[in-house]
């Protein structure tokens, strides 16, 4: 501050004449001025400042308001709205009487932007449907309409954004339409053209209300076109080139008329094909059985191996023709396996060979086999053969703790997960968690933390897995976070990441707040159905929350058999955790510390027996029918303070 820009003499005034580049209406504008000479007795340095003619701030004394000192900066602040002809003039001009001319050092303009809003929860949801009937999951991840859009969408600027066109064609898409689309109520724009769409039109097409371009045209779209489309003047509707579609005709092909002859000649000839198919495979694996045995692929650089390489025929033997599905995510299907050894598998397998789906095989082998923690799932092994890569795993037969809270276990009352096995399946969890950020060099974050990857194995063991899109920070020293693309799921996602790009472990921190909130209420992350304000779930708990009244989001399962001290505990831990600034979230080894803590009260309580055989520690229950899906990956704000009286142990921060 020991220059500026000064009058000539006493009596001039000085003008900035500023035209900013910004659109938006409303900034602010900083004045900085320090004085640079020493006043002698009756010397005085006094004026007044208008900003586009409005006097702003009078008679400013610059050697007064520094307390006379010299060269101490002095701030002016204020908002202000741009003139019609976007320019902004700062006047600067002496007051009566001054014998010193006016001067300042510095000045900043800010423009005022509004935070942008994640897209509508509905229309989100509804693209997560898209990229899932269309395999588009590895390439396209975060919020469809931020920062900026997916190529093949356009978006409303509107608060939240909306979902307004779909643009896939020329992708060599495949299956039906998807149904997901229907819930794009500000649709006006459908390009599917070009691709080997199969199926029907769909009739809820028509029930679009914004809908005015539909392109369908060379694709093996087959049935009768809905005469509601036909019949939409305000629609312009292509579907040419699609030979199975008929319009206006009495029998089309399909029909149940037509069918009986084309069964006839098909099953006749899908017999034969299965026959000659079954001596081939038969040669097949007789000699391909009699391969060597697990060979072992170097690390780059390193002398342990990546994992065992399976053959495409042993994964095959192992599977038994992939016999068994397990479930399905985003990578691919999950099938169950038996190894010669006995030993029981997981088998992912990859749907598709893409960049990205071969980038996030070898990301997941690379991580799995330099990390050792009994809360972290165990590669086996893996099989590259050719298009063929696939991730074998152990095998964790009770299913993901996503099962057990809301899913297909849930739902069949197989098992109930009791309040203090929840809080020793969260420490677990937490212990992995903690493992690859403190006891990893270089550290490592998740990326994507959520019930369905936290898989429950013989005696309930809880492990973290799916490592696809985890983010090493590549250096040996401490680094707090890792610049990199959005990814992750939807409801689990950290605001601050989404914001700014840049991957913490306070990222992992507010996806396992979540699951915390899970463990607690029984219900998911995100239910679009719900009112809009309960759509969240951490938006949902908070006014219950604050308002003391915990009982009304506990897991109605639990009728009165919980510990309610422990419970306001995990509750405080995870609204913590769930803070929109990471900077205001505990790291994750405060959470297993306060996790360690809040399981010893419950056992202290005498709810955990250390006497007797806890439920679920029974062989009865490691049967693969427990599984369900839990293998596979699923695409499924501010907080108040929280008073709780006596309940509540607040974690420093």
């Amino acid at each position: 501050m020991n220059t500026a820009a000064q009058a000539a003499d006493a009596m001039t005034s000085f003008s900035l004449l500023l035209r900013p580049t910004f659109t938006n209406t409303s900034f602010f504008v900083n004045l900085y001025f320090a004085e640079l000479k020493v006043l002698t007795a009756g010397q005085t340095r006094v004026f007044d400042i208008f900003i586009n003619n409005v006097l702003k701030f009078p008679l400013v004394n610059i050697f007064s308001l520094a307390e006379n000192a010299l060269y101490k900066p002095v701030q002016l602040s204020t908002n202000l709205t741009l003139t019609a002809n976007a320019e902004i003039n700062i006047t600067i001009s002496p007051v009566d009487g001054t014998s010193l001319g006016p001067l300042v050092n510095a000045l900043e303009i800010h423009s005022l932007h509004r935070i942008q809003s994640r897209t509508l929860d509905r229309d989100a949801l509804a693209i997560e449907n898209v990229k899932k009937s269309f395999e588009l999951t590895d390439s396209w991840t975060g919020d469809p309409c931020l920062l900026l859009p997916y190529d093949w969408l356009n978006c409303t600027a509107a608060f939240p954004p909306r979902v307004t066109a779909v643009m896939l064609s020329n992708n060599n898409l495949t299956g039906p339409i998807p149904a997901g689309l229907k819930d794009l109520t500000d649709l006006t724009t459908l390009r599917l053209f070009n691709n080997k769409l199969t199926g029907s039109i769909p009739s809820w097409l028509a029930l679009l209300p914004n809908l005015t371009e539909l392109d369908l045209r060379n694709n093996d779209l087959s049935g009768r076109v809905p005469e509601a489309l036909l019949t939409n003047s305000a629609l312009a509707f292509r579907f040419e080139g699609n030979s199975r579609l008929c319009v206006n005709a009495t029998s089309c092909p399909g029909d149940k008329s037509n069918v009986g002859v084309v069964v006839g000649v098909v099953v006749g000839t899908v017999a034969v094909a299965i026959i000659v198919a079954l001596v081939v495979v038969y040669f097949f694996w007789s000699a391909r059985k009699k391969r060597a045995p697990l060979e072992k692929i170097p690390l780059q650089g390193g002398e342990n191996p990546r994992g065992s390489k399976f053959t495409y025929a042993q994964v095959m033997f192992a599977t038994k023709n992939n016999h068994k599905m397990l479930g399905k995510g985003g990578f691919g299907p999950v099938y169950y396996g038996k190894l010669q050894d006995g030993q029981e598998v997981a088998v992912k397998v990859s749907s598709k060979v893409s960049a990205q789906g071969s980038r996030e095989f070898i990301n997941e082998i690379d991580l799995l086999t330099k990390v050792h923690h009994k809360n972290l799932v165990t590669l086996v092994g893996y099989c590259n053969d050719g298009n063929n890569l696939m991730l074998m795993y152990e095998y964790m037969p009770l299913g993901s703790l996503q099962d057990h809270l809301y899913g297909s276990i849930k739902k069949e009352k197989k098992l109930f997960l009791d309040w203090p096995t929840r809080i020793h399946i969260a420490l677990q969890a937490a212990q992995g968690l903690e493992y690859l950020h403190r006891g990893c060099s270089p550290a490592i974050f998740h990326r994507d933390v959520k019930s369905n990857n936290i898989l429950l194995g013989h005696k309930m063991v809880a492990k973290v897995a799916d490592f696809g899109l985890s983010k090493s920070t590549n250096s040996n020293e401490a680094v707090s976070h890792v610049s990199t693309m959005v990814k992750g799921t939807m409801g689990y996602l950290d605001p601050d990441y989404f914001n700014t790009n840049q991957l913490t472990e306070k990222s992992d921190v507010y996806s396992f707040g979540i699951v915390l909130l899970e463990l607690i209420c029984g219900r998911a992350p995100l239910v679009p159905d719900l009112p809009e304000q309960e759509r969240r779930l951490d938006q949902w708990a908070r006014p219950y929350l604050s308002n003391e009244n915990i009982q009304m989001i506990v897991d109605p399962s639990f009728g009165d058999k919980y510990h309610l001290e422990s419970v306001w505990r995990v509750a405080e831990l995870a609204m913590q955790s769930v803070e929109p600034r990471g900077i205001h979230r505990p790291k994750m080894r405060e959470v297993v510390q306060e996790l360690r803590e809040t399981y010893a009260m419950v056992e202290g309580a005498h709810l955990v027996d250390a006497h007797q055989r806890p439920w679920w520690n029974n062989e009865n229950l490691d049967s693969p029918d427990f599984y369900s899906d839990a293998h596979a990956q699923s695409s499924t704000g501010s907080s108040n303070a929280l008073h709780s009286g006596e309940n509540f142990r607040l974690i420093s921060r």
